[in-house]
């Protein structure tokens, strides 16, 4: 199998490393537990998938949560498939997948970390789900092609830098 997975303390699997060469990956929902147990897959594990050269990935239903780095510098990244279950992003996520033209997050999302988008510099719009109530620092830092955001009403907290270097941004919908 291309994926490498640890047990979590949630009782899921964590996607630790991608070691297959597929440039268009669905990640399976379920990963055997050696004796040919289903465990659910819950979590996608802190720089699974750095610096890979992934076009598409699919996030499958039941992962809640997205650990630092786990797409950063997957510069050939162009289309993410989110599922409704996600949760947490953490920081710097899809930092630097320089390919990536726009992202539409789950409504069930309740926390965005630090630079998740940062350095995404071919981004051209992003919607945010309704869950998010704060926009972290330097989340869309340097997407110099942003053209439109859409917040949703429930954000309060929009933090330093946000938008900085965001040159193209002409539309932000909330």
């Amino acid at each position: 199998m291309a994926f490498e997975s640890i047990l979590n303390d949630q009782g899921g699997a964590t996607i630790v490393e991608y070691t297959g060469d597929s440039l268009s990956v669905v990640i399976p929902s379920t990963i055997s537990d050696g004796s040919g147990n289903p465990i659910p897959v819950t979590v996608i594990g802190e720089s699974a998938f750095s610096c890979h050269p992934l076009e598409s990935v699919v996030i499958p239903e039941g992962v809640e949560i997205i650990e630092d780095f786990a797409f950063h510098g997957c510069s050939n990244l162009k289309h993410v498939t989110f599922p409704s279950t996600l949760r947490r992003m953490e920081d710097m996520v899809f930092n630097n997948c320089e390919s990536l033209t726009s992202v539409s997050l789950p409504d069930g999302l309740e926390h965005l970390g630090q630079s998740s988008f940062s350095g995404c510099v071919n981004l051209r719009s992003i919607h945010l789900g309704k869950s998010i109530t704060s926009i972290d620092k330097f989340l869309l830092f340097d997407c110099e092609s942003l053209e439109e955001v859409s917040i949703p009403e429930g954000v309060r907290d929009i933090r330093d830098h946000a938008f900085a270097g965001c040159s193209s941004l002409e539309y932000v919908i909330g």
